[in-house]
Order: C-alpha cells, then structure tokens, then sequence
C-alpha cells in the first residue's frame, strides 16, 4: 500500500480532479478472439491499457491493477485486502475511487465494501459484459460513466455505487438481472439513483440506509465467521440443510416466495441452536412479520447479501434479537 500511495503521488495532477482506478481483472479487462463475444479469457488484457485508450475529456486517471481475475475466483481474502487499500487512499486530490470488478460477482462485492468501508471518498463499482476484443465492447463507456462518477460532488455522501450502462444503482439494492444483455444490472423496485451521461450527473434519489463510514463494521471482520447458504425448493430435504447446520456458524437460507420454507427445514434449525436467516429467491417485495417465521429471521436481501451482513454481524453481537436489530438497520 505504501508503494500504491508513492504512485498516487507521482501521477497526481494538481488543481485537476483525480480517480484512482483499481482493477481486479474479469470481462472488463477479458481477451478473446477478434470481434466474439464468448470463450474469451478474463483479466488479461490490463487496466491501463484500456485507460490509455479512453482519450481525452475525463479527469486524471491514475490506475492501479490490484488483481487480475475472474470474478468467481476472487475469495473474501482478496475483497478484504482490496477494502483495506481503498481505506488507504487519504491524498485530499484523490476526488474518488473506481473499481473495476467482474460482473458474476459485483452486486455482492460492492455490498460489502458499502458495510467495510471507512472513506468519505466516493466509490464506484463498475465492469462489462463484454470482451475488449469483441464488438461493441461495452467497457469504455462504463469505465467512463463511473470516473466521471466518482470525481463527481453528486456522488459525495452516498457509500459505494454501481455504474452501469449509464445507470447509478446503490450497491445494497445492485442486482444482477440479465445474464447477457449489456444493461445487466438493475436496482429493482427501490429504482436507479440516476445516469450518468457525457460530463452530466443526473441523480434523483440518494441511499436512505448507513453505509460506509457510517456503520460499525470494518474489513478485518469479513473473514472471521463463516455463514453457508442453502436452497429450499419444493420437495426438498433436509441433508444439505444439516451438513450446513453443522459445518458453519450460521445459514442463509434461500427460500421461496415470502423468506417460506418447510416445517422440516424449520425443526432442523430450532434443534440445531444456529443463527439462521431467511431469504428468498423472489427478487421484489419486502418481508412481512409472520409468526411462524420467528425462529429466523427474514430479510429482503438477496442470500448472497444476507450471508456477508450476517458474517460481519456475528462480530457484533451472536444475540438473535440484535442481528434482526442489525438486518432491520442495513
């Protein structure tokens, strides 16, 4: 880290707006045959590279290439570590912080830097759903959209955003929607934030939960607990279920319609004494009290979400009654 800051040193403008970039690699940075959008190779192409052929009319850009790796590789080690060079970025001509990261896993990335983060700095998540080599290669302009982001006043104050296809999401409502289709992410009912389009910010609604410097956790806690997340789905049993009960601290449960799953998966966590939280596969709609579920406790996060709020919650507190405190809260 103190290597990064002499670089930030050395390639900041003064009296100019400078983001730092930090790239982990995926299909931003991907390389595949000319002009194919499939079988391409994630992170080889190099951040700066794709920086240098941005052009002229964005701020200073100073790139910093953290990893080089799909997404799906990337462990809560490697996300850790990354939050705790995003916390070491305190040069006042620093304006913001982008992120580039793969798409698989993003959404829930840039959660839990929303939760870890301790920066008054803006930051910005962002990727591609496409290669650099194929055609219309959708990185450039998200790369773009998102430095103009993070170097914006607009963007002040709000935790960690997702830039995509010109689109402002907060990254506690960012979902993946489309596994294909370069507008491939969505805030879903809770709506964009705004766009971003040539130099105009255009933000309509800001996050009306804590973030960042704002809440109680920290990066050192993201590896200290480990939660496991288990599927209900119609005629299911309950093995999965008990291997997890028993081999972590907790489960996410990823169940249906309103956080339901069976009296059976109920039994096995009221006998096991485990923390356990209800998801659901549904995307939209809140959670609704419901007696027979409170022996978990439901959210509306997605399960993936929910497995990274409830690790850096058993850091706070193993009491049910104040993990539902802190799920209400986050």
């Amino acid at each position: 880290m103190d290597n990064m800051n002499e670089y930030i040193k050395k390639h900041t403008v003064k009296d100019a707006k400078n983001v730092l970039v930090i790239a982990t690699g995926g299909t931003v940075e991907g390389v595949g045959e000319s002009g194919r959008q499939s079988g391409y190779r994630s992170g080889e192409y190099g951040a700066e590279r794709l920086i240098n052929a941005l052009g002229n009319g964005l701020p200073n850009i100073i790139v910093w290439q953290y990893l080089s790796k799909d997404s799906c590789d990337i462990t809560l080690e490697d996300e850790a570590e990354l939050a705790r060079i995003i916390d070491s970025v305190t040069d006042e001509n620093i304006s913001g912080i982008v992120v580039l990261h793969g798409t698989d896993t993003l959404e829930e990335a840039a959660y839990l830097h929303d939760l870890v983060l301790n920066t008054s700095k803006p930051v910005v998540f962002t990727g591609s759903m496409r290669p650099v080599t194929a055609l219309s290669y959708d990185g450039e302009e998200n790369i773009a959209s998102a430095v103009r982001l993070a170097a914006s006043d607009e963007a002040k104050g709000m935790g960690v955003l997702v830039c995509f296809s010109s689109a402002i999401i907060s990254a506690r409502n960012c979902t993946k929607v489309n596994k294909f289709r370069v507008s491939a992410f969505d805030g879903g009912e809770h709506g964009l934030l705004g766009y971003v389009r040539d130099e105009d910010i255009i933000i309509y609604s800001k996050p009306l939960k804590p973030h960042t410097f704002s809440v109680p956790f920290t990066y050192d806690m993201c590896t200290r607990h480990s939660v496991g997340i288990v599927d209900f789905y119609m005629g299911c049993d309950t093995k999965l279920l008990k291997t997890a009960l028993s081999s972590y601290d907790a489960v996410v449960i990823n169940g249906a319609g309103a956080c339901n799953m069976s009296e059976a998966f109920l039994r096995e966590i009221i006998k096991s004494g485990k923390i356990a939280v209800a998801s659901s596969r549904v995307v939209n709609g809140v959670y609704l009290k419901d007696e027979r579920l409170s022996d978990v406790i439901p959210t509306e996060l997605s399960a993936v979400k929910a497995r990274l709020l409830l690790q850096l919650a058993l850091c706070i507190t193993k009491e049910k009654k104040k993990i539902e405190e802190i799920f209400g809260r986050y």
